[in-house]
């Protein structure tokens, strides 16, 4: 997941831990930039505070309107009179959290927060449909929760042991429940949801194929680029200028064996299968 953060250094330092080793943080400075971070890189959680401002200003209180259309906005901060008066602008404008610095920010309990903010996108593109179709077959819960963990945080998971030991089942009956519901095996999931991240991050100004590689754990550039490849035809150097986001979710789904959320021309994959 990649968080956009306006914060003061102090609450900017926690949100970094909060989020290590899985999540990515871009500091910003100022209104503008986070408006401009937002709409560009595909992050999927804003983190303010308000005090970041020196004063309670219309460009803030605008932006976060704006913002609150494009992803989740989280105020972050200690509760003062300036706080009130920006939540009191805001909060109808789809503020989706408060979180009080020192009472409410557990790094546990703010992560689990933050991590279910950034599920709405990948959830309705693809969790939704597996987890629909494990429940037709019957399929153990405990797998469904660990489906929904691994596309909050595909850096979690490398492997379909990791998808299996965050279930509490073993490989085997994993890809069995898997099979029976009609979808691809466990390791093709696990790819498919770290491509997934691998897209929405190498959309992030300046970030680099290697980069995105050494973020997602892979062991090297090259195992990375083969994964891209497999799920969507096309090298991930070349994704910026030949593959949509609309065109990247069809492949996905495909690879998955779900619908895909809206008909798009799909590119050329391969055929490979992994287990």
């Amino acid at each position: 997941m990649l968080i956009a953060a306006y914060l003061p250094p102090v609450l900017l330092r926690h949100v970094e831990r909060v989020a290590s080793p899985d999540h990515d943080v871009i500091a910003v400075a100022s209104w503008g930039q986070l408006h401009d971070v937002v709409r560009t890189s595909g992050a999927e959680v804003a983190i303010i505070d308000p005090s970041a401002d020196p004063v309670v200003s219309g460009l803030g209180i605008d932006t976060v309107r704006v913002l609150a259309a494009i992803v989740p906005v989280v105020v972050y901060g200690v509760l003062t009179p300036r706080m009130a008066r920006f939540m009191s602008h805001t909060n109808a404008s789809g503020v989706r959290q408060l979180v009080l610095h020192g009472i409410d920010d557990d790094p546990e309990r703010f992560r689990q927060l933050i991590e279910g903010l950034g599920a709405a996108d990948s959830d309705a593109v693809f969790v939704r449909s597996i987890i629909a179709a494990l429940s037709a077959a019957a399929a153990p819960p405990a797998l469904a929760a660990a489906i929904r963990l691994l596309f909050r945080a595909p850096r979690r998971f490398r492997t379909a042991e990791d998808l299996a030991a965050a279930s509490g089942l073993s490989r085997r009956w994993v890809n069995e429940c898997l099979s029976d519901a009609g979808l691809a095996p466990a390791g093709v999931l696990v790819m498919a949801a770290r491509v997934w991240r691998a897209y929405h991050d190498l959309r992030t100004p300046g970030a680099s194929v290697a980069g995105v590689a050494t973020r997602l754990r892979y062991p090297d550039v090259k195992s990375f680029r083969r994964h891209a490849r497999m799920c969507t035809g096309i090298p991930p150097s070349e994704w910026s200028a030949r593959l949509t986001i609309e065109q990247c979710t069809a492949c996905l789904a495909t690879r998955i064996g779900v619908p895909a959320q809206r008909p798009v021309a799909l590119v050329r994959t391969g055929h490979d299968r992994i287990r």
